[in-house]
């Protein structure tokens, strides 16, 4: 009798606290939500892109000059025998910023890694080279004997020297997550550089006996050549997908352009030619750069 009696409270029991049991449990008074699948990745249906970049910098340019020979005669009282050759402290490297624009065209080879190959162009660096100075006219010596020191030639230097750069780079990108809304990278490149040199140079030399004015020449000429120079750089950048297709990619990049030079030969009238050779140095370049990427097939 006891055990039938104990079964049936027993049962009882369970019939009352049966419901509550049969609620989802719950933590802090809140009822955990039910199980739902997370939906799967979408995979990238893309490979290739197209990107232009707009941008402002500044870089460090300087340049030297050297073959031009004040002194050089033509037997009219410039004589021959004093020679003064260019000093590089007379060029110095205008301050203002650059503007660069330019296009590319890339592929995705990963969830991470990416390559393209850009062209940029930007405006034109200038050096410019002032100098003054003077020196004794030497007339021819006699036989046997030394040169004689004539009069003072006072002689003026103005060089304007103008170099726009085209780069081409073939660039490797590293992703530092995988790719989605905000996607920081770096990157680094290498290529050449095409150097626009637009150089004119102006040389006046001034002739006084006894303290007046006793003849004049001038060398003026403008020359203008490309040459290449080979170019790497380094980006740091941060791309944000507005949409599947477009993103926006806003970088710092540092390239560097290794060293030109050019040579021009000027001709004064009545005198000898000249060729005068300027060197422009390596330039170093840091552009803030904001550009698209369309994402294409």
């Amino acid at each position: 009798m006891k055990l039938t009696k104990i079964a049936l409270i027993i049962a009882a029991a369970s019939f009352i606290a049966g419901p509550a049991f049969a609620e989802e449990p719950s933590y802090l008074g809140i009822k955990h939500g039910r199980y739902v699948p997370a939906p799967a990745p979408v995979p990238e249906t893309f490979s290739w892109y197209l990107r232009v970049d707009l941008g402002v910098g500044w870089s460090s340019l300087g340049g030297n000059e050297s073959g031009f020979e004040h002194g050089l005669g033509n037997g009219g009282g410039f004589a021959r025998e004093e020679t003064i050759f260019s000093s590089p402290n007379w060029y110095e490297a205008k301050k203002d910023p650059y503007f660069q624009g330019g296009i590319g065209f890339g592929k995705y080879f990963s969830p991470r890694f990416r390559m393209d190959m850009t062209l940029d162009v930007k405006s034109a660096d200038t050096v410019n080279g002032n100098a003054t100075g003077t020196y004794e006219e030497h007339t021819a010596p006699l036989p046997g004997g030394a040169p004689i020191v004539g009069n003072s030639i006072d002689w003026t230097l103005r060089d304007r020297v103008d170099v726009t750069d085209g780069i081409g780079l073939i660039n490797a990108y590293l992703d530092l997550v995988p790719r989605g809304r905000f996607t920081p990278y770096i990157g680094i490149g290498a290529g050449f550089a095409a150097r626009y040199i637009d150089r004119t140079h102006t040389t006046v030399e001034e002739r006084t006996i006894g303290g007046f004015p006793a003849g004049m020449r001038t060398w003026s000429d403008s020359h203008n050549e490309t040459k290449i120079a080979p170019a790497i750089s380094g980006t740091v950048g941060l791309a944000w997908a507005i949409t599947p297709g477009t993103i926006l990619d806003l970088n710092y990049r540092y390239t560097y352009v290794g060293a030109v030079d050019s040579t021009m030969t000027v001709t004064p009238t009545g005198s000898l030619p000249q060729r005068s050779k300027i060197s422009i140095d390596e330039s170093h370049q840091h552009s803030l750069r904001a550009g698209l990427r369309w994402n294409i097939w």
